[in-house]
């Protein structure tokens, strides 16, 4: 159950069009959404070269900044009867954002892959990209219109893919799949991909004999299971590829997913981040909204979830 929706804004076209989907999930759980804007002050090193800084100008631009983010929060109030509020913060935009989402404890951050400077800008590798890496908060991803249309509809999710890799961290993206997209009308898919086969692993022509095939799907089985017996729609898919990020949005595209879920950290552990890897790649080439999360375990228990995918990788949880 949500309680709090955070979607951090730079207040433009792009940004804003992750706002009908975070309202609708707000609206279904019955949480409250807090739009966030960080304003920088203009700094005097920026200036050089240019007329004197008027000192009123900072003042007036943080007042309508203001005045613009509220009148939102209070239009979308109206149209919705959502609970909507506005804060305004001040100071470095990532700095801020990931100090508040910790403060508040949101329950969910969505928020627009692109901003001011539109499709070709991409947040990614900024504003967007520090947040999936250092908040707790599940962060949906929401890609915009290109044309940023001043109506955009909210996102649905009928069809769900999960990716796993075998390990504890990586499961914890199903829990917050389930919260985000609902069970009612939707379709969960379990997907995790074996790499090729080795130079002394026999290759099986038949699926049916090739053991680490045969473990994925027990293991698989085994989630599965136990999501359906609490009335969830899921089932689950393995096979060999030679690109993981490949196989997981060839997946998508197959089975026309809305959503795909992941956790930024899996078998390696929190000292061996995912971003920059396969979760990365599969971020920046879905064409559909990505919810990812970073794990809550400590960094100590890297050496002991090393060694239980170590065990999980012989004994059904296949690397």
């Amino acid at each position: 159950m949500m309680k709090l929706i955070l979607v951090p804004t730079d207040m433009s076209a792009f940004a804003e069009q992750a706002l009908p989907t975070a309202l609708m999930i707000a609206k279904r759980e019955n949480a409250d959404v807090e739009l966030v804007h960080v304003y920088e002050h203009i700094l005097p090193e920026l200036t050089q070269n240019a007329p004197p800084l008027d000192p009123t100008l900072d003042l007036e631009l943080h007042r309508r900044a203001r005045e613009r983010l509220e009148k939102l929060a209070e239009r979308l109030h109206k149209e919705t009867h959502v609970s909507v509020r506005a804060t305004l913060l001040e100071g470095a935009v990532e700095e801020e954002l990931v100090s508040y989402i910790e403060k508040r404890h949101a329950d969910l951050v969505v928020m627009s892959t692109h901003g001011k400077g539109g499709i070709s800008v991409v947040w990614l590798g900024d504003v967007t990209e520090d947040l999936v890496r250092r908040s707790f908060s599940p962060v949906l991803l929401v890609k915009p219109n290109e044309k940023a249309p001043a109506t955009t509809p909210a996102r649905s999710f009928s069809r769900v893919l999960v990716p796993l890799d075998g390990s504890r961290l990586a499961e914890e993206a199903i829990d917050h799949a389930v919260v985000v997209a609902g069970t009612r009308d939707v379709e969960y898919l379990l997907l995790h991909v074996l790499p090729p086969f080795d130079d002394d692993e026999p290759i099986a022509v038949n699926p049916v004999d090739d053991l680490r095939y045969q473990e994925a799907k027990d293991y698989l089985e085994g989630l599965a299971k136990n999501f359906r017996a609490l009335g969830v729609n899921m089932n689950y898919r393995t096979f060999r590829h030679d690109n993981t990020a490949r196989a997981i949005l060839e997946t998508a595209d197959s089975i026309a997913a809305d959503l795909i879920a992941m956790e930024t950290h899996g078998r390696g552990g929190l000292t061996r981040l995912i971003m920059g890897g396969v979760a990365d790649k599969v971020l920046r080439g879905s064409k559909v909204p990505m919810l990812m999360h970073r794990p809550h375990a400590q960094e100590k228990s890297h050496a002991g979830e090393e060694s239980a995918a170590s065990t999980a990788s012989g004994s059904g949880r296949s690397k």
